[in-house]
């Protein structure tokens, strides 16, 4: 259900920025305590607007936690356009530069987000203390036009962006093949289950295999799982330069230049490509990937 035009036409700050405060903290209580005001004032106010509105802008999800319905959604990201005005006449005003706030729900693969994007986001955080990171690690590809993220990083070019979305390429990921450190070059190879077959890493090292190399017992689901095998001595996999280089337990075995390298991508919602949460995010992704050989991505 779509709200009325007339009644948008009433609607003021002072009524969105309660709903904006439930977003961010996901309780009554939570916005409560960031707006100064007592938990039934929020609620009543989220109560008002909905009523303003004739939509349901909230809902409980199954853990007790406040999260935006599709419209509220909506609604929020208008409200944020507004309160970035807001900010922006008063820090004007003052020669400052007005503060990055809201949450941003990012998924990306376990590797890239436990290993690449966690030891960089203290500093990032740091710098942008009004700012909230959802960080999602999961190997699925979760669905960006259902809102089970803002932002997702995808390895190789999405196929269809789809309505409402928007894509951008980050850079490039080199890798290496990488074992433990004792391990000697004619180690068995770990490679990945049939349904993970079409990833450009499995099908190199089951062409090493069909060439000649032995198969380790070991199959793995994703790159996080084979980084652990192959540093509990299991045997060689393809991993990520810069982040199995990293890690003391591993040496890379060949040095082979141009061995592979994969394409990494960032997809978003365009409703939320003008907003300062976004950009920061998007551009502290660029920071990592966009062109540093010295971290190993290009």
């Amino acid at each position: 259900m779509q709200p009325h035009p007339a009644e948008m036409q009433h609607l003021d700050w002072d009524q969105l920025r309660f709903l904006l405060a439930v977003a961010r903290t996901a309780s009554f209580s939570g916005a409560a305590r960031h707006l100064g005001v007592d938990a039934t004032t929020v609620a009543r106010r989220i109560r008002a607007l909905q009523d303003r509105l004739g939509a349901t802008l909230l809902a409980r999800a199954e853990e007790g936690s406040l999260r935006l319905t599709p419209l509220g959604q909506t609604v929020a990201v208008h409200a944020e356009r507004i309160e970035a005005e807001v900010l922006g006449v008063g820090y004007a005003a003052g020669k400052g530069s007005a503060p990055v706030l809201g949450i941003v729900r990012l998924t990306a693969v376990p590797i890239l987000a436990n290993r690449l994007i966690v030891p960089c986001l203290p500093g990032f955080l740091a710098a942008n203390p009004g700012l909230g990171v959802d960080l999602v690690a999961d190997a699925r590809n979760l669905n960006i036009t259902r809102r089970d993220a803002d932002l997702a990083l995808r390895f190789a070019r999405p196929s269809g962006g789809g309505e409402g979305l928007w894509t951008r390429a980050l850079g490039k990921v080199a890798y290496g093949l990488f074992g433990a450190a004792g391990l000697g070059p004619d180690g068995a190879f770990i490679t990945y289950g049939e349904e993970l077959g079409h990833l450009p890493q499995a099908r190199w090292l089951e062409a090493r295999i069909r060439a000649g190399g032995r198969r380790a017992p070991l199959r793995v689901s994703d790159a996080a799982t084979a980084l652990e095998a192959a540093a509990a001595g299991l045997g060689l996999t393809l991993l990520p330069r810069a982040i199995a280089a990293a890690d003391a337990r591993l040496a890379e075995h060949g040095h082979e230049p141009g061995l592979l390298s994969r394409e990494v991508w960032i997809i978003g919602h365009r409703d939320q490509r003008g907003l300062a949460r976004s950009r920061a995010v998007v551009n502290f992704l660029s920071g990592l990937f966009g062109g540093s050989d010295r971290q190993g991505f290009r």
